[in-house]
């Protein structure tokens, strides 16, 4: 029995696939299988993830599913003791479940453990996730209502943290999100404090549906304001606040639609004023060249 399944789940991805499942079989840690779910893929991705040996092992569904049910069935086919994901645009670094399952031999209190990545950008720009996001261990529920501060790419967690929690709620978008609430509500997280994993911006991942997002964090964030045991309105409210400035930051600087990034920044004033909304706001009218340019000064810096 492996220790580890590494979860893949894929939809016509095949031009990353290879370098992806690759990274994978180059870990130093050996006890892993890959449970690869094919979610009805039209293009040669299938054949790719057959040509490898019974280490990967193939599903195909039926039909399209939304992700996180598709995630759900890859787990249920998993027989490791850990649950590590692996998106097929992203790639790991050879040390990269060694490093994380030390972690877990020592501390059994773990439910999840992450670590650092590099964003790489269509532009060829790349950055640490570090450069943006505070990084937290322990008790991190408030915390991470606050912001999502892990890479799913990054995660591992363990099998039956998953199943207590209930698994993947059928989200289009944050699907993830939702669990990690739930993981840290319930357990300790950890996280190895170096880029350990790559994760891949392209099309596909940076133009998900906004008004779809910021629908799904509202309904987690009701969730979550009705369950837990001491009030978290306030943490909420600014949680939202957040989440509309994350979503204008993809606006503006992925999508590249300055109307669409002032109208979602402007929302986030309902939910209590802070001086980056402002700023944000007043950066937004500048000329998309500047914009860029003031961008990657920052991004270099980094």
């Amino acid at each position: 029995m492996p220790t580890v399944s590494v979860i893949m789940n894929c939809l016509n991805c095949s031009k990353y696939l290879h370098k992806a499942i690759d990274s994978v079989y180059a870990q130093t840690y050996k006890d892993w299988e890959i449970i690869f779910w094919d979610n009805a893929s039209t293009d040669n991705s299938p054949e790719i993830a057959k040509s490898y040996d019974e280490k990967l092992r193939y599903f195909r569904g039926n039909e399209t599913v939304l992700l996180g049910k598709a995630r759900n069935l890859a787990i249920e086919k998993a027989k490791g003791e850990f649950i590590a994901f692996l998106d097929c645009d992203d790639i790991w670094l050879p040390f990269k479940l060694e490093k994380q399952m030390k972690l877990f031999d020592n501390n059994p209190k773990l439910g999840l453990v992450y670590c650092d990545c590099l964003f790489i950008y269509p532009n060829g720009q790349k950055a640490l996730a570090s450069k943006f996001f505070k990084f937290h261990r322990g008790d991190v529920f408030q915390k991470m209502l606050l912001t999502n501060f892990v890479v799913l790419s990054t995660a591992i967690i363990r099998s039956n943290a998953i199943n207590e929690c209930g698994g993947f709620l059928n989200y289009q978008v944050i699907e993830e999100y939702d669990l990690f609430l739930k993981i840290s509500k319930y357990y300790q997280i950890d996280f190895v404090n170096e880029p350990l994993a790559k994760y891949r911006y392209h099309e596909g991942n940076i133009s998900k549906n906004l008004d779809i997002n910021l629908l799904e964090i509202k309904e987690v964030y009701k969730y979550w304001s009705q369950r837990v045991e001491y009030d978290i309105k306030r943490i909420c409210l600014r949680a939202l606040g957040n989440s509309y400035y994350g979503l204008s930051r993809r606006a503006l600087f992925h999508l590249k639609n300055k109307n669409q990034a002032k109208e979602i920044i402007k929302k986030s004033f309902n939910y209590g004023m802070s001086l980056k909304y402002i700023l944000f706001l007043g950066f937004c009218y500048l000329p998309m060249g500047i914009i860029q340019g003031i961008r990657k000064f920052i991004l270099s810096l980094k």
